[in-house]
């Protein structure tokens, strides 16, 4: 499995965002179109994400939902046609079934190793996400103290980039997007 240290947050100011982002990544970004469908699983979420230009990543990841700074850890199987893309999604429907859909806009800005997204969600707003990536997960002693500095250096780069995007604690979120969907549409 690879690694990833995120952060969730709610953009109050999606306009200063993309112009801090712009500034520390010395680049206007990347815009990405995206459908996320997830799928039931029994531990982790599991998530077909499919691209406009046909193709897709099938994820599978781990990762508390907690506010601040968290590890997730996750797999990918990349697809190449929208072919691919469909023929998954018919499977893991009949297997494990669909818990939920999530469309969004993403910016993508890389700064160093993290990568910032400001996403636009339907239905859900706007929202400020950050990766910063990690190596791959080793299982001996002396990794796993390794892995634990590269951890904390990772949440440590997470809060300056937030700092740096004039995000606060109080705009930062535990839950997964396709959660805030479930929690909205179970209200209305």
């Amino acid at each position: 499995m690879s690694r990833n240290i995120e952060i969730k947050a709610v953009l109050k100011d999606p306009d200063a965002a993309h112009s801090w982002a712009k500034k520390l990544s010395n680049s206007d970004g990347e815009i990405i179109r995206q459908t996320d469908t997830f799928f039931k699983s029994p531990q982790g979420r599991l998530k077909l994400r499919c691209f406009e230009n046909d193709t897709g990543l099938l994820v599978y990841y781990e990762r508390s939902d907690t506010e601040g700074p968290k590890v997730s850890d996750y797999s990918l199987v990349e697809l190449a046609s929208k072919k691919g893309c469909d023929e998954m999604k018919s499977i893991l429907k009949k297997i494990n079934g669909i818990s939920g859909v999530v469309e969004k806009i993403r910016h993508l800005y890389m700064v160093g190793q993290s990568r910032v997204h400001i996403d636009t969600v339907t239905d859900l707003g706007d929202f400020l996400e950050i990766e910063v990536i990690q190596a791959q997960i080793n299982s001996n002693a002396n990794q796993r103290r390794l892995t634990l500095l590269i951890i904390l250096e990772g949440q440590a780069i997470c809060n300056n980039l937030l700092e740096k995007l004039g995000i606060s604690n109080d705009d930062l979120l535990a839950s997964a997007y396709i959660d805030m969907l479930q929690k909205k549409n179970n209200k209305e």
